[in-house]
């Protein structure tokens, strides 16, 4: 199963799920916590690269790094200042309780990682020799 596959299918159960139960459902709701999880995923592959470099895993940082080679820190920043942008955007148009009870959760999801802001891995430039010194 493919990363995209992967995401798309996150994006489209939940409706799904509401279209079969015909349950209402808020779109931006939806828009929010696509651009939470892929901030989470971001967060994930970040904490989990060398790892992935030693399973030849997919993480992102790893495809930045093989396309921007020493810059991919700097461009996959930007991705990420572009997706809190509108995350920050969509958390403030979410109804009431359910924002409150959103940064309730991210609050102590925060606390219990010990995660406060954004840390880089050094960059695994040469793969393979990273690999067959592991």
């Amino acid at each position: 199963c493919s990363h995209s596959a992967l995401l798309v299918t996150l994006m489209c159960m939940p409706r799904l799920l509401c279209l079969l139960t015909r349950q209402p459902y808020d779109e931006g709701v939806f828009e929010f916590m696509f651009l939470n999880e892929h901030l989470v995923d971001i967060a994930d592959d970040l904490f989990d690269y060398e790892k992935d470099v030693e399973r030849n895993s997919f993480n992102i940082l790893r495809c930045f790094v093989r396309e921007y080679g020493k810059e991919a820190s700097l461009y996959l920043a930007d991705r990420i200042g572009k997706f809190e942008k509108a995350y920050e955007i969509r958390l403030k148009s979410l109804p009431d309780p359910v924002r409150s009870a959103h940064v309730k959760r991210e609050r102590s999801a925060m606390e219990e990682s010990k995660a406060h802001m954004w840390e880089f891995p050094p960059l695994i430039l040469d793969e393979r020799s990273y690999r067959a010194a592991s």
